[in-house]
């Protein structure tokens, strides 16, 4: 692994399988110099840095990802900075507001199932993994899918594969198509200015992962220029999400003419589908990145002082 930095990692706070302090001892374990957690929605931080550092691991701003739309479109972006660690509860409660909702569709989902005959306690319990045969998640903050089949699987004795099975079913009878006020993705400009307020550096996850068609990419391009223009600073071009698309020309080239910056990470979840350090960023470009959040908070205290 030749990554110095991976910027978007995922732990079992919402829908990785890497319990925080797991995930550090994986990226200590892969000689990973810097490793930033961007949960869902929320900011995953309190001791973890510390304990970071005694591996021999950097964690130097906290980060977090949040579902949006823009014009429609759904597109993820990534915030970094140590302003995330000054949100106030309103703006908290409201980056929070995916997480609820799928909260709510992880328990219509549970009353399926349990409509189909399984025996499932109540959502909570199925949250912390406080089920027999599971590993406890008390940190836990988002119920996803695989907390359920772990549920369905120690409940049922079935294969966790199988019981997976069980619950996408489930949950594709159940789920509530998102209505246009619905809070499972927020207004995409709306975040950018959070961002600004609190000093954080944005970036456009896996700007790709929806593409399937020319047309498609030249829309997320278009994309790419309006959040770049309402003050996006960087953008992902390799992902295994879009990864016949990886460092597309096309979005290379918005990317230098708008000036921004490269970011990347692996979008680690433990889940198998990538390794921690994948499509990270090497020290110079790290450097690069981590300059700009450092002058970002600057100006930004300085502003508020």
């Amino acid at each position: 692994m030749s990554a110095y930095a991976d910027l978007h990692t995922h732990t079992t706070v919402t829908d990785g399988r890497a319990a925080p302090r797991e995930l550090v001892e994986e990226a200590a374990a892969r000689r990973l110099p810097v490793l930033v957690v961007t949960d869902h929605s929320v900011v995953t931080w309190g001791d973890l840095p510390q304990y970071a550092a005694s591996l021999g691991v950097a964690m130097p701003f906290p980060g977090v990802e949040v579902s949006t739309t823009l014009e429609g479109r759904r597109h993820h972006l990534l915030l970094y900075g140590p302003g995330l660690l000054t949100l106030d509860q309103e703006q908290s409660d409201w980056l929070f507001a995916p997480v609820r909702y799928k909260n709510d569709q992880a328990e219509r989902t549970r009353r399926e199932l349990i409509r189909r005959g399984f025996d499932l306690p109540d959502l909570d319990t199925v949250r912390r993994q406080e089920v027999p045969g599971t590993t406890p998640t008390p940190e836990k903050l988002l119920v996803s899918r695989t907390a359920l089949a772990r549920a369905v699987s120690a409940r049922a004795g079935l294969p966790f594969e199988a019981a997976y099975d069980v619950v996408r079913d489930a949950h594709a009878e159940a789920e509530v198509p998102a209505s246009p006020g619905a809070p499972q993705y927020l207004p995409a400009l709306e975040v950018l200015g959070l961002a600004r307020e609190v000093g954080a550096v944005t970036s456009l996850a896996h700007p790709l992962w929806r593409c399937r068609t020319e047309e498609d990419i030249s829309q997320a391009v278009l994309d790419v220029e309006l959040l770049a223009a309402h003050g996006l600073d960087a953008v992902e071009s390799r992902s295994y999400h879009h990864r016949p698309l990886d460092d597309h020309k096309a979005l290379h080239d918005a990317g230098r003419r708008l000036g921004l910056l490269a970011s990347g990470g692996s979008d680690y979840h433990a889940n198998g589908r990538t390794e921690l350090g994948a499509d990270g960023l090497d020290e110079h470009r790290f450097t690069a990145f981590a300059e700009r959040v450092a002058d970002r908070t600057g100006r930004e205290a300085t502003r508020v002082r």
